[in-house]
């Protein structure tokens, strides 16, 4: 076996039974204590020790009968089976996992198969074990396998044993950085109802150094005021933020916005942002697969949304509604749980305020759960300890984890998410150090940048936004070919197009670059994400994208209308041809929304279909310039246009 390194338990070239005529077509993973009724080829106990129990030609025991290419078969006798020790309430150890490794790569090799063949035998209720894929932990950092000391002596010489579990929980878990393990703690919190992380945007950074819990809704589409002015914003378990038009450092908390008492008002932006809050938050609920039953809106009258406002619990997860046995009216939020009998409807009372041995406390955290969705487990020590700490509603059940090589047992609640490493203590995430990025206010502008406030968008303004303080190459004589280089050219004849040209001096291949624009996936004309641009701008074309994207924006942009495209610039008098470049034969220019904005045209307004006026102060802030600063015959623009300008 290569170099793998194990050790023989009995006399594995007998142990087991005959396979017959059948061939290996799996590797089947378990977890468990060895015994009478398991006979594996393999185990590997959590210090890393692989022990062959039989050999390969032979069929183990204990796997049993499975549901495998759409027909019942004896999984024993065309499987290699591995079993993994692993204690019910933390993931597999660091060792484990690179013996596994190794192992697999031998069994895998050796007998001609593929990863899809690694399975797991999931045992199904009055009905037929089924084989199903088996998750990969992540992948260790060496597959090579140093035999220490056996943590469990197995009797040689015989099949037939016993094995005590043995766990281990004192042993020490491998060096990770502290602020390492909270990113990768906050991005399993993230990922359940925030949609996808980014750790450079404000809403995150903002909410996380303030200690606002899990998010629990995603940064969904911006609502727009009677006033038009944008709101972008983000529920939290202990609030939500929020921002105005595109000054998007500028984060603010609802909580400040709504002010002190009880008082939900009945319009304005801030009931907008609550209302909002509570909408993203349910269906978010619903995203993951909650069934939303009662009432779902905010109601200032309501006496579980009033003590919500003075509480800050956050938005509800859950309806408003009766249980199933008539006996509560609950509504789950991020931050506690509030009910009251159903004979009592005029009541309030928190979950997090009654002990274990108030009738209400079992059935409500049972409701409680439902928002994971997860079933209510009272003698878990994750569930006790989050009730000891009132965390809020759990948004997962437990379950495990790799990071770095190393396993966890991880459970996420609005409030904290706990975590249990190798020596078997749960701990909270909200002890770890932050990361030194993770600061508010940050420390400075963001390099690479440009420092712009142009103000809030304003809808139906014709002079919204204001022209950067650059102006575009083409304006200062010689400018174009200094920063790109030159280009010879004739014209094409050949192109249904007047206006384009051919390079003839390779300008092109010395400067155009295949630039990866994920953001442009949808479109054709963006080469699918894949497009030319000047080398000089590429980086600051990659971040303009980027930066649109952690805004919200990219919903904005309708269609792509292409980038570089060897011609000259258009004339504005039809049937006319210029001898000046455009910059799109540069490679530094793009095109989007043509539609909406069309060449001379007056481009789309602030609220319009097609609107692009919102995506510019990004562009001025990567060293864009927007066409509709263009003028032709003193009233024309060229709205769709964005070419890049100042070096960064």
């Amino acid at each position: 076996m290569s170099d793998l390194v194990f050790q023989d338990v009995g006399v594995p070239t007998t142990a087991g039974g005959s396979r017959g005529d059948a061939q290996v077509a799996l590797v089947v993973i378990s977890d468990g204590v060895l015994g009478t009724d398991m006979l594996p080829h393999y185990f590997i106990d959590r210090l890393g020790t692989i022990s062959r129990l039989v050999a390969e030609d032979r069929a183990g025991r204990g796997l049993g009968t499975a549901a495998y290419q759409g027909f019942a078969q004896q999984i024993d006798a065309i499987a290699v089976s591995v079993l993994l020790q692993k204690r019910t309430t933390a993931g597999y150890d660091g060792p484990l996992l690179r013996s596994l490794d190794a192992l697999l790569h031998d069994l895998l090799v050796r007998n001609g198969l593929g990863p899809t063949d690694v399975v797991r035998i999931k045992p199904v209720p009055n009905g037929v074990a089924q084989v199903t894929p088996y998750v990969f932990p992540l992948a260790p950092q060496s597959s090579r396998v140093t035999v220490g000391p056996p943590e469990t002596t197995l009797p040689l010489g015989t099949a037939e044993f016993t094995v005590d579990s043995g766990l281990i929980l004192g042993a020490a878990a491998p060096a990770v950085n502290p602020s390492d393990l909270w990113r990768f703690l906050y991005g399993e919190t993230y990922k359940l109802r925030g949609g996808l992380l980014h750790f450079e945007w404000s809403f995150t950074i903002f909410a996380a150094a303030k200690g606002l819990g899990a998010p629990v809704g995603p940064n969904p589409t911006p609502i727009t005021a009677a006033d038009g002015t944008r709101y972008n914003y983000q529920p939290f378990a202990r609030d939500t933020v929020y921002n105005i038009g595109t000054d998007y450092g500028n984060v603010r908390r609802l909580s400040d916005l709504l002010g002190p008492g009880s008082v939900i008002p009945a319009s304005g932006p801030a009931r907008d942002l609550l209302d909002a809050s509570f909408r993203a938050a349910l269906d978010a609920s619903v995203s993951r697969g909650v069934t939303l039953t009662g009432k779902q809106t905010v109601n200032p009258g309501w006496k579980f949304h009033q003590i919500a406002r003075t509480t800050g619990i956050g938005p509800a997860l859950s309806g408003n509604y009766l249980t199933t046995d008539k006996r509560y009216i609950v509504q789950v939020f991020a931050g506690d749980t509030l009910f009251t009998p159903s004979s009592q409807q005029t009541g309030c009372s928190r979950l997090s305020q009654i002990g274990a041995d108030n009738p209400a406390y079992g059935p409500v955290w049972a409701e409680t759960y439902k928002v994971a969705p997860a079933p209510y487990a009272p003698t878990s020590p994750f569930q006790q300890m989050a009730a000891q700490l009132h965390l809020g509603a759990p948004l997962s059940a437990a379950y495990d984890t790799n990071y770095s090589g190393s396993a966890y047992r991880v459970q996420v609640f609005a409030l904290d998410t706990l975590y249990q490493g190798s020596d078997g203590v749960i701990r909270r995430m909200g002890d770890l150090p932050l990361p030194d990025a993770i600061r508010w206010p940050p420390p400075g502008p963001k390099p690479g940048r440009l420092t712009i406030n142009v103000g809030a968008p304003k809808a139906g303004d014709p002079n919204w936004p204001p022209p950067p303080p650059f102006t575009f190459l083409a304006a200062k004589a010689g400018a174009v070919e200094a920063a790109l280089g030159h280009i010879d050219w004739t014209r094409n004849p050949a192109s249904a197009d007047k206006d384009a040209i051919t390079i003839i001096n390779g300008w092109d291949a010395n400067n155009l670059v295949i630039v990866d624009i994920p953001q442009l996936r949808a479109f054709r004309l963006a080469g699918y994400g894949k497009l030319r641009f000047h080398k000089k701008a590429a980086a600051q074309l990659q971040q303009l994208f980027a930066d649109w994207e952690a805004a919200g924006l990219l919903r904005l942009i309708l269609s792509f209308d292409g980038a570089y495209t060897p011609r000259t610039i258009r004339s504005p008098v039809p049937g006319q041809v210029t001898n000046t470049l455009s910059n799109h034969a540069y490679g530094t220019a793009f095109d989007i929304n043509a539609a909406q904005n069309p060449f001379t045209g007056q481009p789309a307004l602030v609220g319009q279909p097609g609107s692009l006026r919102e995506l510019v102060p990004a562009a001025y802030a990567n060293g864009f310039y927007w066409g509709g600063h263009f003028t032709y015959g003193g009233g024309g623009h060229d709205g769709m246009h964005f070419e890049w300008a100042v070096p960064l």
